[in-house]
């Protein structure tokens, strides 16, 4: 069963305003922001089976679900921690708001220094040798993969024409 519903997509318009006050919250925040550039958020199945493969532990994509609705409010310790680990953020992420603002301030940043177009590391491009710049380069296109969904909504929006151009 693969889920293709709304909670699926990014909701509303311009920048992603989801509150971390609560699990649901922050496990929405990481789903709408953590997916490879250019795709859609993933499923609920994608991320059960891929918590299931990799880490050995048992969860459905019913079950992520009703935790990222609010259905659910009190995922097992091994929830919590596959959840974490498959998006790449520590567990104190999706238990703590004080931390999740925190990673969501870090994120926010580096979304912005990676679409800036490497700007700041290219003027210093002259004082760092070229293998230091290949691995500043791969370490934000991954931030800019894991953080594309914070732009998503903008880009997955239809361009209007205003047929004043001829």
């Amino acid at each position: 069963m693969t889920e293709t519903g709304p909670d699926l997509q990014p909701q509303g318009g311009g920048e992603p305003t989801t509150s971390l006050d609560t699990f649901a919250g922050r496990l929405d925040y990481l789903f709408r922001t953590v997916h490879p550039q250019g795709q859609r958020p993933y499923s609920y199945d994608h991320v059960a089976e891929a918590i299931t493969r990799d880490q050995g532990l048992d969860i459905s994509g019913n079950y992520i679900w009703m935790l990222r609705s609010g259905r659910r409010d009190n995922p097992t310790l091994r929830h919590l921690e596959g959840l974490a680990r498959f998006f790449g953020v520590s567990p104190a992420f999706l238990s703590d708001q004080q931390e999740a603002e925190r990673v969501r301030g870090q994120l926010d940043k580096l979304t912005d220094l990676a679409a800036s177009g490497l700007q700041h590391v290219a003027m210093r491009g002259n004082t760092v040798d070229e293998d230091t710049l290949d691995v500043i380069h791969s370490l934000l296109d991954r931030v800019r993969d894991l953080t594309t969904g914070l732009r998503a909504d903008n880009q997955d929006k239809p361009q209007q024409s205003t047929n004043e151009e001829t």
